[in-house]
This record gives structure tokens, sequence and C-alpha cells, in this order.
């Protein structure tokens, strides 16, 4: 039996976990990737690099466990709908551990490097600009695109279900497009770190204000009582 007070606690906790996991992923990460020679600087701060890692698992669980939570709830309402949130939210948290997995290899090669002579130079550095690469595509991929798609479909399932204000919904909405501008910008090499921070910032403080929201209020409780009628 859904108890709804309890499941908009567990969500908004599990947003709360993500986001921070995911930031602090990419505050431990990013100073070494900034650096001209990534590969020593993974070597020398081979800590950071594991726990960035690790932090992306935390991520990848927590983004699990959000449709999960949300689906006995939200399946009351457009069982398609729901499966297109549960479909993405999993792609999503595979391409993340996908990201932590490429980041652990890169810490590895990042080792080999540090012990190579001279002549191999240059092997280490094209193997973990690939590497790099790859890291990199899955986390736009996953984090960016396809996270961006998760958050319009929820924000139109709140929209039509009024479990939560209109205005949080829309604000999902839009939050979740420009998150979409973003990551294409990003794929084609289009975006500069301001344009990057002003896309991604709306649907980050987006997620904030809906966990607060969920932890002090919850569902609307009308609106749930639609729900169970609708599936009656």
């Amino acid at each position: 039996m859904i108890n709804p007070r309890k499941s908009a606690i567990l969500i908004a906790v599990l947003f709360i976990i993500a986001t921070v996991a995911s930031v602090l992923a990419a505050v431990l990460i990013g100073p070494v990737f900034a650096e001209p020679d990534y590969l020593g600087a993974a070597a020398t701060n081979a800590n950071a690099v594991t726990m960035a890692a690790v932090s992306m698992l935390v991520a990848a669980a927590a983004i699990v466990g959000i449709p999960i939570t949300l689906f006995p709830i939200i399946r009351l309402h457009s069982a398609t709908l729901s499966l297109w949130f549960l479909v993405a939210r999993f792609s999503e948290a595979i391409l993340y551990a996908i990201g932590a997995l490429f980041t652990l290899v890169l810490l590895s090669l990042a080792r080999e490097y540090a012990t190579t002579s001279a002549p191999d130079v240059s092997y280490f550095e094209t193997l973990g600009a690939v590497v790099r690469a790859a890291s990199d595509t899955a986390f736009n991929l996953g984090t960016v695109l396809i996270f961006s798609l998760s958050a319009v479909i929820l924000g139109i399932i709140f929209y039509q279900t009024k479990l939560v204000p209109n205005w949080l919904s829309i604000w999902k909405i839009v939050g979740g497009v420009l998150l979409f501008v973003q990551g294409l910008l990003v794929l084609f090499n289009l975006a500069t770190p301001a344009i990057e921070a002003t896309l991604f910032i709306p649907i980050a403080v987006n997620e904030m204000v809906l966990a607060v929201w969920l932890i002090v209020k919850g569902f609307d409780v009308s609106a749930m009582s639609n729900l169970s009628k609708e599936a009656a």
C-alpha cells in the first residue's frame, strides 16, 4: 500500500543525495581535468579521483531510487509517461555508472603514466584522451541530455496530476528544456562555462526546492485522492 507522505520524504532525500553526490564528483574531478597534464594531476590526486568515482556511483544509486519510489504513485495517472520516466532515469544511472568506471580506468592509466619513461608518454596521453572523451560523453548523455528529458517528463506528470504546485511543475519543465539545450551545445562544442552554468542553474535549484517542498508539504492530498479515483 502506498504511503504518500513517506514516499514524498524518501523521494526528496534521494533528490538531495543525487544532487550533492553529483556536485561533489564535479568539484573533486574538475580541478584535475582542468590541468594540462591531467594524467599527472590524477596520479597526484588519486584519492580525490577515487572519491569522485564513488560519488558518481552514489549518485547513480540515488537516481535509480527516485523512479522506483515514484512509479507506484505516478502510474496511477499514466502508465506510459511513468514508464518513460523510469526508463530515462535508469538509462541516466547506467551512463553515470559507466562514467565512474571510466574515471577509475583513467586513474589506473594515470598511475602507469606517472612511472613510465619518456618514450612511452605519448602512448599514455593518447589513451588517456580516449578514456576521458568516453567519460565526458557518458556524462553529457546521461546526466545532461537524458536527465533533462526525464525532468520534462516528470514536470508534465506533476502538472497534469497537481501533486505539487503548478509553478514547481512548470519550473521543472522549463529547467529541463534549458538543460537539454546545454547538452546539445556541449555535444557540438558550442558551450562556454558561463552558458553551461546559466542553463544548468534553473533545474539544479528546482531539484532542491522540490525536495524541500516534498519534505515540508508532501504531495497534495486532494491530488492523491483524485489519482486513486482514476485508478479505481
